[in-house]
């Protein structure tokens, strides 16, 4: 590495990744590190929550939306950030018809998926994840985004978390907050 004025410049990587030696435009060596670059930098994830429920078996006959009891808690870091909120399972449906989940966040939809699940004993992978959404949240205030969900007829028994054992699959979900 060399100067602008041609000379060397010697620089130095340790075994913990810091690299001195290099010229910062007068900034303290150590100013600028790789925490403060990740916690700040547009895009990057400042946490991730996670909720899961294990050998569940959900079974639903209505158009009435349904609180799944599938809920997942954050309390954000940054005022100004932004949210994904994902949902993982398997689901399937009686008939040809299928189920409409959606993601609230204290109360309000958020995000909305219709499942086209095929009749029989056919299970499918369902997942689905909000568009990047700006909350009006406050740093250091708990959220709780919550699934919900709805048979698209009466006549039509809709499943989630069953799996092909008929013992009961893994659901979660899962909140990203990211910087912005």
């Amino acid at each position: 590495w060399r100067n602008l004025d041609n000379s060397i410049m010697p620089i130095v990587i340790n075994g913990s990744g810091t690299v001195t030696g290099l010229s910062v435009g007068g900034l303290p060596d150590g100013c600028v590190d790789r925490d403060t670059l990740a916690t700040t930098a547009k895009g990057s994830i400042l946490q991730v929550q996670t909720a899961v429920l294990d050998d569940t078996q959900l079974d639903l006959n209505s158009t009435t939306w349904t609180d799944t009891g599938l809920s997942v808690n954050i309390t954000p870091i940054a005022t100004n950030s932004k949210c994904i909120v994902q949902f993982s399972g398997m689901g399937r449906s009686s008939s040809t018809a299928g189920f409409t989940l959606e993601i609230r966040e204290e109360d309000t939809a958020i995000g909305q998926q219709g499942m086209n699940a095929h009749g029989g004993s056919q299970w499918h992978g369902v997942s689905f994840q909000t568009s990047p959404f700006t909350p009006s949240w406050t740093a250091g205030t708990e959220r709780t985004f919550d699934l919900y969900w709805r048979s698209i007829n009466t006549n039509n028994t809709v499943y989630l978390g069953w799996g092909s054992g008929e013992g009961g699959s893994r659901m979660s979900l899962t909140a990203w907050e990211i910087a912005q």
